[in-house]
């Protein structure tokens, strides 16, 4: 009786230790319902981190940065400036004499920009895309088509669904228009599943493809008839179809942010190159073709085969007087208001061509992402600055240096 009792006494004080044990120092941190909501949300993180997302599902957003390309010789540079606080930090640096020309993505994620391609030298300076993230890390594109040759003019969809570039074959003497879709991150690469090939002109060597706001179609610069046009390829209809929008307008072709298109697509601003009246001046043209068109046909395009193409005869309107040079065409976020740069200064008017007003001498200019500021961006031999305008009252303050050109200013 004795040892049976002695047995059951050491095997208590056995399960007291051990218990005491167990709690004391091997007892998971928090409730069983928290343990499992953390191994749950380990194995939703892993997931997520192993499928990536597609960007048409992140939320478009402002990130309130301003992203300066610099030149500096050979080398060119991205910096990431906070507009708030003017603390700056370079992200990206490139030794290869090749512009950079970013573009990004509508959740300010990421950054497409051109890099030298395999065979390129100072003399041919052929391109591809590559992509950074927005602390400048370096991420890889995987595309269906691996295109080895110059890419360029990169520019992404409102939702980030498409990508669409220019390409140009080494024997080819003017680009093509690409659009990717289903653009995809997932780890440290971006990744794009389709193909579409826009039918565009066997002339214009710059097409500046450009969204529109809605997403459901493109803008682009081509040549068809012998003169510079805008035209729209409609990506939305199950059955594209292609509109000669401003045929026979001489669109001016040379350069970047040569138009743009209101936010509720009724009319399309552009610069417009009378070479005939010695200058340059901006236009309108309805983005809704009025009257019947002048002319339809068909043009052959890889994916769709043949597909259909209208050219309208549009009423240009005038918007603003003749100048020797205008190299920049911005609209402010509610609309109300038109920026351009124009013979070295930074120039304002209402969309109707009233109420124009002088700011301020410069090369470069952007609207603040609320409208209240214009950037403006200046170049001088070897060195550039940046001031920030406030819009209302007009008045010019908080001045940046910097080594080298400003080749560009994206405020997003």
């Amino acid at each position: 009786m004795k040892k049976y009792l002695t047995e059951i006494i050491i095997t208590l004080l056995i399960i007291l230790v051990s218990t005491f044990i167990f709690y004391q120092y091997l007892k998971p941190k928090g409730s069983f319902k928290q343990m499992t909501t953390s191994v749950k949300m380990a194995v939703k993180t892993q997931e997520s981190k192993n499928e990536g997302y597609y960007l048409s599902k992140a939320p478009a957003k402002k990130i309130d940065k301003i992203l300066v390309e610099l030149n500096q010789g050979e080398t060119r540079s991205l910096v990431l400036l906070d507009p708030k606080d003017l603390s700056q930090k370079k992200i990206f640096e490139s030794k290869n004499g090749i512009s950079l020309n970013p573009s990004i993505t509508h959740n300010g994620e990421f950054i497409a920009i051109q890099v030298p391609a395999v065979g390129s030298t100072q003399k041919t300076q052929i391109s591809k895309i590559s992509f950074i993230d927005i602390n400048g890390k370096e991420l890889d594109y995987i595309s269906k088509y691996q295109r080895p040759f110059s890419l360029n003019n990169c520019t992404f969809s409102p939702d980030g669904n498409f990508l669409a570039y220019e390409f140009n074959l080494p024997n080819q003497t003017y680009p093509e228009i690409f659009l990717e879709s289903d653009l995809k991150y997932f780890e440290n690469a971006i990744i794009t599943q389709e193909d579409i090939r826009i039918p565009n002109s066997e002339k214009a060597a710059n097409h500046l493809p450009q969204f529109l706001p809605s997403g459901n179609g493109i803008a682009f610069l081509a040549d068809y008839s012998g003169s510079p046009e805008i035209c729209i390829f409609d990506i939305g209809l199950k059955v594209p179809n292609l509109i000669r929008l401003t045929n026979g307008a001489q669109a001016k072709s040379t350069g970047k942010n040569l138009f743009v298109i209101d936010s509720k697509e009724e009319f399309l601003f552009y610069i417009q190159n009378t070479s005939w009246e010695g200058g340059e001046k901006i236009c309108a043209i309805p983005m809704i073709p009025s009257g019947r068109p002048v002319k339809t046909g068909t043009i052959s395009m890889s994916k769709y085969g043949q597909i259909n193409y209208t050219e309208f005869n549009q009423n240009v309107v005038n918007i603003s007087r003749l100048y020797t040079k205008i190299t920049q065409l911005f609209l402010s976020p509610d609309g109300k208001d038109m920026i351009i740069t124009a013979d070295g200064k930074i120039i304002t008017m209402k969309l109707n061509g009233s109420k124009v007003t002088e700011l301020a001498k410069g090369d470069f200019t952007q609207f603040s992402i609320d409208g209240k500021q214009v950037l403006i961006g200046s170049n001088d031999k070897n060195t550039s600055s940046i001031s920030f305008l406030d819009f209302e009252v007009k008045r010019q303050d908080k001045t940046l240096n910097f080594e080298g050109k400003i080749e560009s200013l994206i405020w997003f």
